[in-house]
């Protein structure tokens, strides 16, 4: 239930014009069919990363921060319909009122890691249904909003901000054990700067947005004893990306001190370019691996196939050139651990491409 929304403008000081804020709007967004790498990190290292001041023209420098450390975990974010998710149709659930959905794929090594966020998405709206999540025999819940949460207002720049009222039900089944949360809370959204952001790769990124949002929510199943919980994270967004590009959640009880981080990278989306990519495929086997791995290409062959294996970051790792004549090909790499992507191309055009989890 939204009830404000306000936005000041761009204030001309004795002459001197502050730059042009960029303005965020539903296109800026994770579109339909994206695909993106999140890397989590929540290691100690955060407790000293500060996010930085609020304001016009900020440069907000994380080039310091690791997240090659080895605590990081790998997510991949992938933007579907929600018809096709297995609980869309879930009975006493508001799924199917949403129009969008990211699957969140932890690398955990299992095929049963999947969590479900539905959302309703309109040109001047982002509104979030509710989520499930089914992470095997010791985790599952699921998150439905009687009174959905709007999460963003389109477009927004500078200033903007929007309260949000809501109630949701939360049943954790984790264990085993049925227990249930009833909840009620707020919203509060503001985009409290903007300017440039350096990532943590060092590359610069202009026309970025932050935005601040505190959540605070009572539950009527206190956890831990607490019943009365605020959450308050930090994201930006760019007019030249799609969704955040970082996310820092903080302390509830440490307003200055980050637990948890995100950095989020769009993976170009695989299209079919040519009849070849139609037929022709790749199987990466076994996958995870500790180190040796395997690539089977499947279907229609050609001598000027090459198989390209990059890290995360997008530095190419390892290329192996007229494979098209071989169908499979063993890779015994020392490899660190983390994501790494496969890639068959022909002449250039990207025919198919995986990811490898390394372990």
């Amino acid at each position: 239930m939204r009830f404000l929304l306000s936005s000041l403008p761009v204030l001309l000081i004795a002459g001197y014009s502050y730059s042009q804020a960029p303005v965020i709007t539903q296109l800026d967004y994770y579109q339909l069919g994206g695909e993106y790498l999140r890397i989590n990190k929540i290691d100690t290292e955060l407790n000293s990363v500060s996010i930085g001041p609020s304001g016009s023209n900020v440069i907000w420098d994380f080039s310091t921060v690791d997240f090659d450390h080895p605590s990081v975990v790998f997510d991949t974010i992938s933007c579907i319909l929600p018809n096709g998710t297995p609980f869309f149709y879930e009975p006493g659930m508001n799924y199917d009122l949403s129009n969008y959905c990211l699957k969140q794929d932890t690398d955990t090594f299992a095929p049963w890691d999947d969590t479900y966020f539905y959302y309703r998405i309109e040109n001047d709206s982002l509104n979030f249904i509710g989520d499930w999540a089914d992470n095997g025999i010791t985790e599952k819940w699921y998150y439905t909003f009687s009174d959905f949460r709007t999460d963003l207002i389109f477009p927004f720049t500078y200033s903007d901000t929007h309260t949000d009222l809501f109630e949701a039900t939360y049943l954790d089944l984790s264990g085993g054990g049925t227990n249930w949360h009833y909840l009620s809370g707020s919203t509060e959204v503001t985009a409290d700067g903007y300017g440039d952001l350096i990532t943590p790769d060092g590359n610069t990124i202009n026309n970025v947005v932050r935005v601040k949002e505190i959540i605070t929510t009572v539950d009527s199943n206190a956890v831990s004893g607490v019943s009365d919980l605020q959450r308050t994270s930090y994201y930006w967004y760019s007019t030249d990306n799609e969704g955040p590009i970082l996310q820092f959640d903080m302390h509830p009880e440490l307003p200055d001190s980050v637990v948890n981080a995100y950095y989020l990278k769009k993976i170009d989306s695989v299209t079919s370019i040519s009849e070849l990519s139609e037929q022709t495929s790749i199987n990466v086997y076994p996958n995870p691996t500790l180190n040796s791995f395997s690539i089977a290409i499947e279907g229609t062959t050609n001598v000027d196939l090459v198989i390209s294996i990059y890290d995360y970051s997008g530095r190419l790792v390892k290329k192996k050139e007229y494979v098209g004549n071989t169908r499979a090909h063993t890779f015994s790499e020392n490899l660190s651990s983390g994501i790494y992507f496969i890639e068959l191309t022909n002449k250039n055009n990207l025919i198919d491409r995986r990811k490898l989890v390394v372990q």
